[in-house]
């Protein structure tokens, strides 16, 4: 059993204890080595911005208060009504247990809470059954520039929120 509450600077180390759990374990296999240990040291760093921002959330294990997930958004400055959905993982040992459908779930709840109409997503490439079965439609592959000359292939993939209908095709 877990709990969903939001998160705080204060959780910065627990967050980056989570992503350096998640991400080499989620991801090995569908990336090319070299590509993988370039993008890892980015990749499982906790952003502090996240952090504060009041829409990112965790998933707390009831019995012993571990962070078995996190993820949210933030809206997009550039386009009114548009949010991203932003760094989701699941502890290992918590993944198809319903912790990332309820972290995504409260995430997208907030965002529709924020007048978001439309959610991006720039979803890993072992995530996208993930997004696709929660209701999110492939877009198209790009890559998202971790660092100078360091490209992370990922699926851009979006959600309609602006029904007011979160449509997750019978997960919940």
């Amino acid at each position: 059993m877990f709990r969903i509450r939001e998160a705080t600077p204060d959780d910065h180390a627990a967050v980056e204890r989570l992503l350096a759990d998640s991400y080499p374990r989620l991801l090995q296999g569908a990336y090319p080595s070299p590509v993988l240990a370039a993008a890892l040291p980015k990749l499982i760093r906790a952003r502090p911005e996240l952090l504060q921002s009041g829409t990112y959330f965790l998933a707390i294990c009831k019995r012993d208060n571990r962070i078995l997930g996190a993820g949210g958004w933030t809206a997009d400055p550039s386009r009114a009504g548009q949010g991203h959905i932003r760094h989701v993982a699941t502890a290992h040992d918590s993944v198809r247990r319903g912790v990332g459908r309820a972290v995504l779930a409260h995430a997208l709840a907030s965002a529709r809470t924020a007048a978001v109409r439309d959610m991006v997503c720039h979803a890993t490439l072992p995530a996208v059954p993930f997004y696709r079965a929660l209701g999110f439609v492939e877009q198209g592959r790009t890559e998202l520039e971790l660092a100078p000359g360091l490209g992370f292939p990922v699926v851009v993939m979006h959600q309609a929120l602006s029904d007011g209908c979160w449509r997750s095709r019978g997960v919940f």
